[in-house]
Protein backbone atom coordinates (compact mmCIF):
# COMPACT_ATOMS: atom_id res chain seq x y z
CA UNK A 1 0.00 0.00 0.00
CA UNK A 2 1.39 3.41 -0.95
CA UNK A 3 1.95 6.27 1.47
CA UNK A 4 -0.91 8.34 -0.02
CA UNK A 5 -3.40 5.48 0.10
CA UNK A 6 -2.48 4.74 3.74
CA UNK A 7 -3.17 8.39 4.64
CA UNK A 8 -6.46 8.26 2.73
CA UNK A 9 -7.58 5.10 4.53
CA UNK A 10 -6.46 6.56 7.88
CA UNK A 11 -8.41 9.77 7.22
CA UNK A 12 -11.49 7.79 6.14
CA UNK A 13 -11.41 5.98 9.49
CA UNK A 14 -11.05 9.29 11.37
CA UNK A 15 -13.96 10.82 9.41
CA UNK A 16 -16.19 7.81 10.15
CA UNK A 17 -15.57 8.23 13.91
CA UNK A 18 -16.16 12.01 14.05
CA UNK A 19 -19.16 13.38 15.91
CA UNK A 20 -20.60 16.89 15.71
CA UNK A 21 -18.52 19.28 17.79
CA UNK A 22 -15.30 17.25 17.65
CA UNK A 23 -12.07 19.13 17.13
CA UNK A 24 -10.10 17.93 14.13
CA UNK A 25 -6.35 18.40 13.79
CA UNK A 26 -4.79 18.42 10.32
CA UNK A 27 -1.06 17.75 10.35
CA UNK A 28 0.77 20.22 8.11
CA UNK A 29 4.48 20.48 7.47
CA UNK A 30 5.40 23.11 10.08
CA UNK A 31 2.27 23.39 12.19
CA UNK A 32 -1.12 21.74 12.74
CA UNK A 33 -4.31 23.22 11.32
CA UNK A 34 -7.50 22.95 13.40
CA UNK A 35 -11.21 22.91 12.67
CA UNK A 36 -14.53 21.79 14.12
CA UNK A 37 -16.60 18.95 12.65
CA UNK A 38 -20.21 20.05 12.03
CA UNK A 39 -21.57 16.93 10.29
CA UNK A 40 -22.08 15.94 6.63
CA UNK A 41 -18.28 15.65 6.20
CA UNK A 42 -17.97 19.41 6.82
CA UNK A 43 -15.35 21.28 8.83
CA UNK A 44 -15.65 24.88 10.02
CA UNK A 45 -12.21 26.44 10.29
CA UNK A 46 -10.35 29.75 10.30
CA UNK A 47 -8.07 30.16 7.30
CA UNK A 48 -5.92 32.98 5.96
CA UNK A 49 -7.51 35.15 3.27
CA UNK A 50 -4.31 35.09 1.24
CA UNK A 51 -3.31 31.85 -0.43
CA UNK A 52 -0.02 31.54 1.42
CA UNK A 53 2.70 28.97 0.94
CA UNK A 54 1.73 26.50 3.66
CA UNK A 55 -1.83 25.33 2.98
CA UNK A 56 -3.45 28.69 3.61
CA UNK A 57 -1.62 29.56 6.82
CA UNK A 58 -1.29 33.24 7.49
CA UNK A 59 0.90 34.31 10.37
CA UNK A 60 -0.49 37.82 10.83
CA UNK A 61 -3.36 39.51 9.00
CA UNK A 62 -6.94 38.85 8.04
CA UNK A 63 -8.53 35.40 8.01
CA UNK A 64 -11.98 34.12 7.15
CA UNK A 65 -14.13 31.42 8.69
CA UNK A 66 -15.03 28.78 6.12
CA UNK A 67 -17.19 25.68 6.04
CA UNK A 68 -15.51 23.17 3.75
CA UNK A 69 -15.50 19.48 3.03
CA UNK A 70 -13.27 17.40 5.29
CA UNK A 71 -11.28 16.06 2.31
CA UNK A 72 -10.60 19.54 0.95
CA UNK A 73 -9.32 20.74 4.33
CA UNK A 74 -7.24 17.59 4.78
CA UNK A 75 -5.59 18.21 1.40
CA UNK A 76 -3.68 14.91 1.55
CA UNK A 77 -2.40 15.48 5.10
CA UNK A 78 -2.94 13.12 8.01
CA UNK A 79 -5.80 14.03 10.35
CA UNK A 80 -6.92 13.11 13.82
CA UNK A 81 -9.82 13.70 16.16
CA UNK A 82 -8.33 15.71 19.01
CA UNK A 83 -10.55 16.41 21.99
CA UNK A 84 -7.61 16.16 24.41
CA UNK A 85 -8.58 19.43 26.08
CA UNK A 86 -11.75 17.68 27.34
CA UNK A 87 -9.55 16.38 30.18
CA UNK A 88 -9.10 19.87 31.61
CA UNK A 89 -12.08 21.76 30.18
CA UNK A 90 -15.76 21.06 29.86
CA UNK A 91 -16.84 21.10 26.20
CA UNK A 92 -19.99 22.95 25.24
CA UNK A 93 -22.95 20.86 24.01
CA UNK A 94 -22.50 19.70 20.38
CA UNK A 95 -25.59 21.54 19.12
CA UNK A 96 -24.19 24.86 20.48
CA UNK A 97 -20.78 24.22 18.93
CA UNK A 98 -22.39 23.44 15.56
CA UNK A 99 -24.77 26.42 15.76
CA UNK A 100 -22.01 28.93 16.64
CA UNK A 101 -19.55 27.43 14.16
CA UNK A 102 -22.04 27.68 11.27
CA UNK A 103 -23.10 31.19 12.35
CA UNK A 104 -19.47 32.35 12.15
CA UNK A 105 -18.99 31.18 8.52
CA UNK A 106 -18.05 34.08 6.28
CA UNK A 107 -16.89 36.31 9.14
CA UNK A 108 -13.36 37.67 9.12
CA UNK A 109 -10.96 37.90 12.02
CA UNK A 110 -7.54 39.34 12.54
CA UNK A 111 -5.14 36.48 13.06
CA UNK A 112 -1.81 36.32 14.79
CA UNK A 113 -0.01 32.99 14.94
CA UNK A 114 0.65 33.43 18.67
CA UNK A 115 -2.53 35.17 19.84
CA UNK A 116 -5.39 34.19 17.53
CA UNK A 117 -4.81 31.25 15.20
CA UNK A 118 -6.98 28.41 13.88
CA UNK A 119 -6.50 26.37 17.08
CA UNK A 120 -7.59 29.35 19.20
CA UNK A 121 -10.72 29.63 17.02
CA UNK A 122 -11.61 25.91 17.23
CA UNK A 123 -10.92 25.85 20.96
CA UNK A 124 -13.18 28.87 21.49
CA UNK A 125 -16.05 27.18 19.65
CA UNK A 126 -15.66 23.98 21.66
CA UNK A 127 -14.88 25.33 25.14
CA UNK A 128 -15.78 29.02 25.10
CA UNK A 129 -12.14 29.93 25.73
CA UNK A 130 -9.31 30.50 23.26
CA UNK A 131 -6.18 28.43 23.71
CA UNK A 132 -3.46 26.89 21.58
CA UNK A 133 -1.33 24.00 22.82
CA UNK A 134 1.02 24.27 19.85
CA UNK A 135 1.72 27.93 20.72
CA UNK A 136 2.29 26.97 24.38
CA UNK A 137 4.67 24.18 23.32
CA UNK A 138 6.44 26.50 20.88
CA UNK A 139 6.86 29.12 23.59
CA UNK A 140 8.27 26.51 25.94
CA UNK A 141 10.75 25.31 23.31
CA UNK A 142 11.76 28.86 22.42
CA UNK A 143 12.17 29.69 26.10
CA UNK A 144 14.39 26.64 26.61
CA UNK A 145 16.47 27.57 23.58
CA UNK A 146 16.82 31.13 24.89
CA UNK A 147 18.02 29.84 28.27
CA UNK A 148 20.56 27.61 26.51
CA UNK A 149 21.85 30.50 24.38
CA UNK A 150 22.14 32.78 27.42
CA UNK A 151 23.99 30.01 29.27
CA UNK A 152 26.45 29.50 26.43
CA UNK A 153 27.14 33.21 26.02
CA UNK A 154 27.34 33.63 29.78
CA UNK A 155 29.96 30.88 29.93
CA UNK A 156 31.93 32.43 27.08
CA UNK A 157 31.79 35.85 28.75
CA UNK A 158 32.95 34.42 32.08
CA UNK A 159 35.81 32.64 30.33
CA UNK A 160 36.81 35.84 28.53
CA UNK A 161 36.78 37.80 31.81
CA UNK A 162 38.94 35.20 33.55
CA UNK A 163 41.39 35.16 30.64
CA UNK A 164 41.48 38.97 30.65
CA UNK A 165 42.27 39.05 34.39
CA UNK A 166 45.11 36.53 33.90
CA UNK A 167 46.58 38.66 31.11
CA UNK A 168 46.35 41.72 33.37
CA UNK A 169 48.14 39.83 36.16
CA UNK A 170 50.91 38.97 33.70
CA UNK A 171 51.27 42.62 32.68
CA UNK A 172 51.43 43.72 36.31
CA UNK A 173 54.13 41.14 36.99
CA UNK A 174 56.15 42.26 33.95
CA UNK A 175 56.90 45.55 35.68
CA UNK A 176 58.98 43.59 38.23
CA UNK A 177 62.22 41.83 37.47
CA UNK A 178 60.38 38.55 37.74
CA UNK A 179 58.01 37.55 34.95
CA UNK A 180 55.07 35.38 35.81
CA UNK A 181 53.82 33.36 32.86
CA UNK A 182 50.41 31.71 32.85
CA UNK A 183 50.02 29.12 30.10
CA UNK A 184 47.23 26.81 29.12
CA UNK A 185 48.33 23.22 28.62
CA UNK A 186 46.08 21.70 25.95
CA UNK A 187 47.29 18.19 26.77
CA UNK A 188 46.09 18.30 30.39
CA UNK A 189 43.36 20.91 29.84
CA UNK A 190 44.64 23.02 32.70
CA UNK A 191 46.44 26.27 33.41
CA UNK A 192 50.06 26.11 34.43
CA UNK A 193 52.37 28.84 35.64
CA UNK A 194 56.06 29.47 35.68
CA UNK A 195 58.36 32.29 36.68
CA UNK A 196 61.15 33.77 34.63
CA UNK A 197 63.66 35.88 36.40
CA UNK A 198 65.07 38.89 34.59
Amino acid sequence: MSFCSSITSHNAKVLKELEIGDLVEFSRHFYNHWGVFVGNEDIVHLIGCKNDWISGVQFIGEAIVKKENFWKVADGCKTKKNNSKDKTRRPRPPYQIERDACASVGKTENVHFLLNNCEHFASYLSYGKKSSDQVSLGSLLLGGAAVAVVGIFGGLLAGALILNSKIKENRDDESNDTTYIEEYDFRTYSWGSSYRYG
